[in-house]
């Protein structure tokens, strides 16, 4: 009898420690399902750079972009800057032996879906409503045009001012648009700053977030893009 229930005993901490065991594996595995999700939705989609004897190529190898969106909130008696940021960034910019840019190949992509401010639920909203970045992850920038680079492109030592004048695609809309870049290239091969431009909500038809703690928000956004890129020849 004793015997017998030794053996019941044994059969029920092993059964314990088989579904434990289970339980861990299966965390895993969620885990590393929601881990792959999250990198499938945070990956932008890299154009193909055609690259042909004489061009050059700029290529991003460090950038971040920001919205500024100037806002009242509740809590506050002065307006503040709202401030969503990511790191999830492609970015090239291809020009022919004569400087000219070669659209098709000079792109700039920001994943939507990843940025981020102080309050996850202004980025829960932008997310689900104003952006609606299930149906439009990324913001693209094509180049058309660049105004103030000299050429060859080792005669922009130093300070740089540029226009970079092209096509942006945002909340599923098109439209032109322009950036002002404030940079410095480092001994050509290294192209540093900031791109700016603004517009209006309805611009791109998206609608001015209206959200319990905040009162008012100015109807302009505010783009920033921080770079450094290298450039090979």
């Amino acid at each position: 009898m004793i015997r017998n229930k030794k053996i019941i005993k044994i059969l029920f901490l092993s059964l314990i420690l088989l579904f434990c065991l289970h339980c861990k594996a299966n965390s895993e595995s969620n885990q590393a399902i929601s881990s792959e999700k999250q990198s499938e939705i945070s990956k932008v989609t890299a154009p193909e750079i055609k690259m042909a004897k004489g061009n050059t190529l700029i290529a991003f190898s460090k950038a971040k972009a920001r919205y500024l969106v100037r806002e009242q909130l509740a809590r506050l008696d002065f307006p503040n800057d709202a401030i969503g940021e990511t790191n999830d960034i492609f970015g090239n910019i291809v020009l022919n032996e004569e400087g000219e840019i070669i659209s098709e190949s000079s792109t700039i992509i920001v994943d939507m879906s990843t940025l981020k401010s102080d309050k996850p639920r202004r980025d829960n909203y932008l997310r689900n409503n104003a952006l609606e970045t299930s149906k439009y992850p990324e913001a693209k920038f094509i180049i058309e045009e660049v105004q103030g680079m000299k050429w060859p492109i080792g005669k922009n030592i130093g300070s740089v001012d540029l226009e970079l004048i092209g096509k942006m695609t945002v909340h599923g809309v098109s439209k032109p648009l322009t950036w002002l870049v404030e940079g410095n290239v480092i001994d050509g091969t290294i192209f540093e700053g900031t791109a700016k431009t603004e517009f209006k909500f309805s611009y791109f038809d998206i609608d001015i977030p209206r959200l319990a703690f905040i009162i008012s928000v100015e109807d302009r956004i505010r783009l920033e893009f921080d770079f450094t890129a290298e450039i090979k020849e």
